[in-house]
C-alpha cells in the first residue's frame, strides 16, 4: 500500500459473507463506532424499524464536503459492505493521505438506507401515498423503488429512508456525491450476463452545469487499483440495434455515463440527480457480476479516485505522452522521480505498468511493433514537482522518443488494454456489421466467440452458458 493511497483495498471475502442479516451488519458498524471515539454517529431514521445511521469524520469547518450513501436497494450489498470498508479506515487512518484527507475535507457516510431490503435480500417499492412493500411486488405504474422517489414534490409521497437521507444531505451541504449500486441480481440467466461477467465499475455522472466532474478518474482508480471497468460493446453493437432502448442515459466515455434526456424530461430524480439540484457533484456507482470481495473491493477504489480528484491530491493533468521503446521500467522512472513504486497490471493477454511516485503517475502502455506508450500525468497537489516531470519529459525526447500529446493517446489505448475485453469489443464490432436475422442467432454468434476466447477472462471459472440450443 502506496502512502499517496487513502484505502487499502483488501476486504475479507469470509468477513463479508458473514453480513447476512442487517443485525449482524450493524454489530459490525458498532465495533467501528466503539474503535475510535472521535468519529460522530447519529440516528437519522427508520427503515421498517430498523434503525438508519449517519457516520461524520473530518474537519467539520472545511468547504469540500464528501457524502458517501449505499444500499438505496438493500439487496445490492457490496454497497454497504463497501462503505463499512470505508469507515474502517477512516477511523484508523494507515496512510498519510487518508491523515490528509480528515484534516482537509468533512466526511458523512449513511452507510445503509433499505435496511429492511438488506435483511430480505430484496429492495422497498413505494406507492404516491409513500406506502412501502418490498419486492417482488405486483406494482402498479405509481410505485417507484425508494431511490426513485428522491424528486417527489410532495414530502409525504417519498420513502422514510428517502426523507431521513436528504434531511442529513441539506444539512450537511456536500460538494460531492457517491452512491454505490450494483446491477448482479436480474442477471443470473439473462442474455447479456455472461457478457457483464468479469467487469469492474460503472459511473453515471449527475454535475451541476458547468462543472466536468471526475467520472475519469473514478474509472481511472479502478484500472490502475487492478480492477476492471465496464464494456458494453455487446449491448451497443448487438442488442441496441435489434431491440431500440429508451434513451435514459448517455455514454460519456468508457465505463461513463450522464443521465439522458428521457430521465431529465420526465422530471424522474434520483439521489445523485436530486443532489445535484442542491449543489453537488453526484456519481451513481453499478458493479457486475463478480465475487463479492471484487465488487466490494471495486467501488472502495472508484469512491477513493474520485475523493482524490476531487481533493486535487490525484494525477488529473496530463503533462505529455510520447511513443518510444522502454527497455527498462526502473531507469524511465528515475528521469522524473526520486521515490516511487511500479504496479504491473496483466489486462487479458496485455499487460501495462504504473509508476506512481510523489508528484505524479507515468502508464507505460505496449509494447506494440516494437514501441511503447508512455503517458504522464502531474497531480495539482505537488506544483513543486512540475520542472522536474517536464525535464524527464525533454529528456525522453532527446533519446529519439516520439512526442504524441497532440494525439488523443486513450482512443489508441481503448478497446486494446484498458479492459481486458479488448479484442472482444473489436470481435463484436464485426459480429453486429454482419446481418443478424434474429436475436438468438446473434446471441449464439457471441457464446460461440466467448466459448473459443474465453483465455480472455482470467477471473472467470469454467464455461460460459446460458444461451442455449
Amino acid at each position: 500500500m502506496s502512502d499517496r493511497d487513502l484505502f487499502a483495498i483488501q476486504s475479507d471475502a469470509k468477513d463479508l459473507h458473514d453480513n447476512k442479516t442487517y443485525e449482524d451488519y450493524e454489530q459490525r458498524l458498532n465495533e467501528v463506532l466503539d474503535s475510535n471515539p472521535g468519529l460522530k454517529h447519529e440516528i437519522i431514521g427508520q427503515s421498517d424499524e430498523r434503525d438508519m445511521h449517519v457516520v461524520y469524520a473530518g474537519n467539520p469547518d472545511s468547504d469540500k464536503r464528501i457524502f458517501i450513501t449505499a444500499g438505496h436497494h438493500g439487496g445490492e450489498v457490496a454497497g454497504p459492505l463497501a462503505t463499512l470498508e470505508i469507515l474502517r479506515e477512516i477511523a484508523d487512518p494507515q496512510t498519510p493521505m487518508m491523515e490528509r484527507l480528515l484534516e482537509d475535507a468533512y466526511i458523512a457516510v449513511v452507510p445503509c438506507i433499505d435496511a429492511q431490503g438488506y435483511d430480505h435480500q430484496g429492495r422497498k417499492f413505494v406507492d404516491l401515498n409513500g406506502n412501502g412493500e418490498l419486492w417482488p411486488l405486483d406494482k402498479g405504474r405509481w410505485w417507484s423503488d425508494i431511490n426513485g422517489t428522491h424528486g417527489r414534490r410532495n414530502e409525504e409521497s417519498k420513502s422514510e429512508e428517502v426523507r431521513a437521507t436528504q434531511g442529513v444531505l441539506e444539512d450537511f451541504k456536500p460538494t460531492i456525491v457517491f452512491d454505490l449500486h450494483e446491477t448482479v441480481s436480474s442477471l443470473g440467466s439473462g442474455p447479456t450476463s455472461p457478457l457483464m461477467a468479469t467487469q469492474g465499475v460503472m459511473v453515471i455522472q449527475d454535475v451541476p452545469e458547468g462543472k466536468v466532474g471526475v467520472g475519469k478518474n473514478i474509472t481511472r482508480n479502478s484500472v490502475d487499483r487492478g480492477f476492471d471497468i465496464y464494456h458494453d460493446g455487446f449491448i451497443e453493437k448487438v442488442v441496441l440495434p435489434l431491440i431500440p432502448q429508451p434513451d435514459q442515459v448517455v455514454k460519456k466515455e468508457e465505463a461513463i455515463y450522464e443521465v439522458g434526456p428521457l430521465i431529465d424530461g420526465l422530471g424522474i430524480s434520483v439521489f445523485t440527480m436530486w443532489a445535484r439540484e442542491h449543489g453537488a457533484e453526484g456519481y451513481t456507482f453499478e458493479t457486475f457480476e463478480n465475487p463479492l470481495s471484487y465488487r466490494v473491493d471495486g467501488q472502495v477504489a472508484g469512491v477513493e479516485g474520485g475523493i482524490m480528484a476531487h481533493m486535487g491530491y490525484s494525477a488529473t493533468e496530463r503533462l505529455g505522452s510520447l511513443k518510444g521503446k522502454v527497455e527498462d521500467v526502473d531507469a524511465l522512472a528515475g528521469k522524473f522521480f526520486d521515490q516511487y513504486e511500479v504496479r504491473t497490471h496483466h489486462v487479458g493477454k496485455y499487460t501495462y505498468q504504473t509508476i506512481r511516485g510523489d508528484g505524479g503517475e507515468i502508464d507505460v502502455y505496449g509494447a506494440w511493433f516494437g514501441k511503447s506508450y508512455v503517458d504522464v500525468r502531474l497531480a495539482p497537489a505537488f506544483e513543486e514537482q512540475r520542472d522536474r516531470m517536464e525535464a524527464g519529459l525533454n529528456e525522453l525526447q532527446s533519446e529519439g522518443y516520439k512526442d504524441v500529446g497532440g494525439e488523443k493517446i486513450d482512443k489508441i489505448i481503448d478497446g486494446k488494454v484498458l479492459g481486458k475485453k479488448g479484442a472482444f469489443l473489436e470481435s463484436v464490432e464485426s459480429i453486429a456489421a454482419a446481418p443478424v436475422r434474429a436475436v438468438r442467432s446473434g446471441m449464439r454468434a457471441v457464446h460461440e466467440w466467448l466459448t473459443d476466447n474465453s483465455g480472455l477472462y482470467e477471473d472467470v471459472d469454467g464455461p460460459f452458458s446460458g444461451y442455449g440450443a
